[in-house]
């Protein structure tokens, strides 16, 4: 439930941070203020193993100095880096107690980690019963963090004087912040992706009757020459592409025809044109004005979504 207090969101890249208040003005919520500040290139590490900060009293004074005292009497919820954890989607021939499923999830789960699995925090959810290659299968979502690393960022931000509510990932906290829009779209039954580009990172969740089944990860790239990611159009769709074929394959045999797309890059009207022209996809950029309103803030970027999206979970 959203709070009568403001709500304060904050989203963490390799790039910048971005940071927006809310209110709830009647029914809809209005953003009071943003604000975005680059980051030093490696003061945030792209790492699931390692922890992701190099210098906390450096992170912890870019923050106070976004934030400016903006922060003060807000809930704050912050949307980090898609690539700190691992989202995994197991299938399971049968359905132990509620108290017995994470003991079987780690179970499963530490034959894919890197490190060990008493090292990491896991967060997961039951999703019912789907047929798998003709077979009845008990389907769970699961997500795991190195719990070094979570509590690297929490103590950061702790050290940044914020009343920290909430850490998730910015691309389900952009699906947060848009998923009322797509039910009215699409109804509650269909199956579609959310496709996030991020610092040179695309991310792909594809949902099945609103819950998430799938997720991928690809680093695009390093920064160019003007210090930005190249946005290389036909290497996305071909990474899109990837995604929806190896879903189809292994979780669902409806192939996925929807796809809204977000993120901080410049590109993104024309990633939404170039997908459905080439493709035959039914290519959608997400709108933020559509989901929050400007309030003072004149203009509303995409690059905004997470930070307004994890504003809404508090």
């Amino acid at each position: 439930m959203f709070s009568l207090k403001k709500n304060l969101g904050l989203e963490i890249s390799q790039k910048a941070l971005r940071a927006v208040k809310l209110k709830k003005n009647g029914g809809a919520f209005e953003v009071q203020w943003l604000k975005e500040a680059p980051l030093p290139d490696g003061l945030v590490q792209d790492s699931f193993t390692e922890p992701n900060l190099r210098d906390i009293p450096e992170f912890t004074a870019a923050v106070k100095g976004l934030l400016n005292g903006n922060a003060r009497g807000s809930h704050t919820a912050v949307a980090l880096p898609d690539y700190i954890a691992r989202v995994q989607v197991l299938d399971f021939d049968s359905a132990p107690k509620k108290d017995d499923a994470e003991q079987m999830l780690k179970w499963r789960l530490k034959k894919i980690l890197p490190f060990e699995i008493d090292l990491a925090t896991l967060r997961w959810q039951y999703l019912g019963k789907f047929i798998v290659n003709e077979k009845e299968q008990h389907r769970y979502l699961a997500s795991i963090i190195k719990t070094e690393i979570l509590s690297q960022y929490r103590n950061a931000l702790s050290g940044a004087g914020l009343n920290t509510k909430r850490l998730g990932l910015a691309t389900f906290s952009i699906w947060n912040l848009f998923s009322a829009n797509v039910v009215r779209e699409l109804g509650n039954e269909a199956d579609f992706a959310l496709m996030n580009l991020s610092a040179g990172k695309l991310s792909v969740i594809i949902f099945s009757k609103g819950s998430p089944h799938f997720m991928r990860l690809k680093d695009l790239g390093k920064l160019d020459d003007s210090g930005e990611y190249p946005l290389d159009v036909i290497r996305i769709l071909r990474e899109l592409n990837a995604s929806l074929v190896y879903y189809k394959e292994n979780f669902s045999s409806a192939p996925v025809r929807t796809v809204y797309i977000t993120g901080d890059a410049g590109g993104v009207d024309e990633l939404t044109k170039e997908a459905s022209a080439r493709s035959g996809i039914d290519a959608r950029a997400f709108s933020l004005a559509s989901a929050v309103q400007p309030g003072a803030a004149v203009n509303l970027p995409a690059c905004f979504s997470a930070a307004c999206g994890a504003a809404l979970e508090i």
